[in-house]
């Protein structure tokens, strides 16, 4: 094993040590990780195999009949230890989840059909903003209004309001996982992690996409929670409500008005780069495929939908007959009305 790797694992391993998974979450242990590059895997027990399509992005994957946290060194270098280990605590929750046998994902597919409404964008807005001040000032009027905006938008938007609840779940409890990690590793730095939330979810600009602004909000309802003595934590894989679900009660809500120039102007500035992203890479593609493709993998974070097509920044992952093929650059997808894959260009 390259020296340089040797010492990147001996760095992570080292405060690893230090974390009480336990406490961090019921049930929750350590699981093996795995570094890779473009050609290479990094296995942390000193075991080196060559990279496959099994290895993309920074997720949990099934490897030699485990779970194994993975993460793509090759994209940038390792400035923070401390930060870099917290995310890798944070797939190893992922890895978690899927041991317990979560049940409560995200549709992804469904997320990519989000309704970027005007009104829907404003009142998840204000949502936000509601929560950061729950959490940087508890009051119990304030979380009721919060409480009763999320379940006046959920009369109205439904879906929208599910699929948020789905990656709250999912990768906020991760994310709070993260905070949490690394808060033990270093206070200094888990606070200014966490303060760089509040601050993002609080800049309308980072609505868009939603996916992301839901790890934030799913963080900090966790915390929250946490700081206003609610019982956040459960048994995964036997629990069925959504972190929301399990801190608030349903009733009824009042009626929010929904007006925000900032928000309009970054969601029609979000519609612009949409419609330009996906129009330079339909005109730059040199290569069209054609046929009937099962969709198999993607990058959530970093894909669209903009008028019937989707746009795959990093990759995209599909089925043709009997072999899986990974294509591995910017891409555009046409699927039919059962989600298959009917074109491809890049």
């Amino acid at each position: 094993m390259d020296k340089t790797i040797k010492k990147i694992i001996y760095q992570i391993n080292m405060r690893l040590a230090k974390l009480d998974f336990e406490s961090l979450w019921t049930e929750f242990h350590y699981f093996q990780y795995a570094l890779y590059d473009k050609t290479t895997v990094y296995l942390d027990n000193g075991d080196i195999t060559v990279w496959d399509q099994r290895f993309i992005g920074n997720t949990a994957i099934e490897f030699q009949g485990r779970l194994l946290a993975i993460w793509n060194i090759g994209e940038a270098k390792i400035k923070d230890f401390d930060v870099f280990t917290a995310k890798l605590v944070h797939e190893m929750f992922h890895a978690f989840q899927k041991e317990k046998h979560e049940t409560r994902w995200a549709n992804e597919i469904h997320g990519l059909a989000y309704d970027y409404n005007l009104t829907n964008m404003t009142l998840k807005h204000q949502e936000n903003e509601m929560l950061c001040q729950c959490f940087e000032a508890y009051d119990q009027r304030d979380w009721n209004d919060f409480v009763s905006l999320r379940l006046y938008r959920d009369s109205m938007y439904a879906a929208n309001v599910r699929y948020e609840a789905g990656i709250e779940v999912i990768e906020g409890m991760a994310q709070y996982i993260e905070i949490k990690a690394l808060r033990r590793l270093n206070l200094v730095k888990g606070n200014k992690a966490l303060q760089d939330i509040i601050k993002t979810l609080k800049n309308a600009a980072n609505l868009f996409p939603i996916r992301k602004s839901c790890y934030h909000s799913g963080t900090l309802l966790c915390l929250v929670a946490e700081n206003a003595g609610l019982t956040i934590r459960h048994l995964i894989g036997h629990e069925t409500k959504t972190i929301f679900e399990l801190i608030s009660e349903a009733g009824e809500y009042k009626v929010f008005e929904a007006e925000d120039e900032n928000v309009e102007t970054n969601l029609e500035k979000y519609e612009l780069y949409r419609q330009l992203t996906l129009k330079r890479t339909v005109a730059k593609a040199t290569t069209i495929i054609e046929g009937d493709f099962m969709l198999i993998g993607m990058d959530p974070l970093n894909t669209f939908s903009y008028q019937g097509r989707i746009h795959c920044r990093d990759f995209v992952m599909y089925q043709d007959q009997e072999t899986s093929k990974l294509i591995q650059q910017a891409c555009v997808l046409e699927l039919d009305a059962q989600n298959h894959i009917r074109k491809i260009y890049y």
